[in-house]
């Protein structure tokens, strides 16, 4: 028999406060706890403990990298896991709940319950342990990939923001494929209505023949493709092509000459207004996003830029490639050589060609409506826990 939702008690287990924390994970975190309530469940957010062996183990972990040796995943050490464990239990013992959530799968084994568990992550371990954490340690790596697989085969739903990861839980962890569901992140901005757009498509139409605003936003500058973006650009502007590149998030060193069409407006706070409404402006004056990526799973800015009616174009192994509708939304492209090269003609293109840019903006924007939306996934896992009671 099928429970309503809206009388399921959810414990919502977090390794941080998303609640003190609004950027934790990117604001994911935030969004996912927000949007559980506003579908009416019933939810208790309970922030993991921290506890004096992790503290003690700090110390470890530094002089792995001090002595140049190779990183050290703290969560995931037997010491500290055991103890953030009884810690939690001990928080929430008395506690009424149905279901047990969490965003981070390894925080499902730190409780000990019958009661139903269900994450919503965005990759498995093993999948991106090559991609972002190429310099663990053999241990880190073996504890990290044991714990993840185990509570993914523990929980009765795994959820996962692309196919790509939900792929992974099945191939590489034997996950039957029943237990796997996919539901999209959205923007940790506010989009802009109908109404709004029709301002901004208006605005781009004059802008673009003024020259073409290019969009990257991100911190890992390296991982990111920040210098794949900047030399995609310099190639464009030795062809004549009026393009700039706007970066939010890192802060790279620039030569003298990049500086003249290398506009950075650094890391900017999306919890604090002045800076979140800087954040949309730069969405909306924007023309293209670009994002390079060496590795990325599903980035959440790209989620906002479809919500900004912004053609994307990207690269990348992980999911983010998944997000884009070749040729429709955006254009995605293979890691190689001649990657600039690539990212340059596709720049190119949507500058020369106004009706392809109008096409391709439009169904970025449709691509917000109808996939990265947080009220229509919202929707979806309230469905997935109300069919748990």
């Amino acid at each position: 028999m099928e429970q309503n939702s809206f009388l399921m008690k959810v414990l919502f287990i977090s390794p941080g406060d998303p609640l003190t924390e609004p950027l934790l994970w990117a604001g994911i975190a935030r969004s996912i706890l927000d949007l559980m309530r506003e579908e009416g469940l019933d939810v208790t957010l309970q922030v993991v403990p921290r506890t004096f062996a992790e503290k003690a183990m700090r110390m470890r972990r530094k002089l792995h990298w001090v002595g140049g040796r190779r990183g050290y995943e703290l969560w995931s050490d037997p010491l500290v896991f055991a103890a953030r464990g009884r810690a939690l239990r001990k928080a929430i013992r008395g506690m009424s709940y149905d279901v047990v959530f969490s965003w981070m799968p390894w925080c499902l084994r730190l409780v000990d319950s019958s009661k139903p568990k269900l994450f919503w992550y965005d990759t498995t371990f093993v999948q991106t342990q090559p991609l972002y954490f190429a310099n663990l340690t053999a241990s880190s790596t073996r504890r990290c990939t044991a714990i993840d697989r185990r509570a993914t085969e523990e929980a009765v739903c795994a959820i996962y923001s692309t196919k790509w990861a939900a792929d992974s839980a099945v191939r590489d962890y034997g996950i039957l494929e029943e237990k796997v569901r996919v539901l999209p992140f959205g923007p940790n901005l506010e989009a802009p209505t109908d109404t709004e757009m029709i301002q901004v498509w208006a605005a781009r139409h004059k802008s673009r023949l003024m020259g073409i605003k290019c969009l990257f936003v991100g911190l890992d500058w390296k991982r990111k493709g920040g210098d794949v973006a900047v030399e995609a650009v310099r190639l464009l502007r030795s062809r004549n092509v009026n393009v700039e590149l706007h970066i939010v998030g890192a802060t790279p060193v620039l030569n003298g000459d990049d500086k003249t069409f290398v506009k950075c407006h650094g890391k900017l706070d999306k919890s604090k207004e002045p800076e979140r409404e800087e954040m949309k402006r730069l969405y909306r004056e924007s023309h293209i996003f670009v994002l390079p990526t060496r590795a990325d799973s599903s980035p959440v800015a790209m989620s906002e830029a479809f919500a900004f009616g912004l053609p994307c174009i990207v690269s990348g192994n992980g999911g983010i490639c998944q997000m884009v509708t070749q040729g429709v939304d955006g254009i995605a492209h293979q890691l190689s050589p001649h990657l600039a090269s690539d990212v340059a003609h596709s720049i190119e293109r949507l500058a020369q060609d106004t009706n392809a840019f109008e096409l391709m903006a439009k169904a970025a924007r449709s691509a917000s409506r109808e996939r990265f939306s947080w009220k229509r996934s919202g929707g979806e896992l309230a469905k997935i826990i109300g069919n748990l009671g």
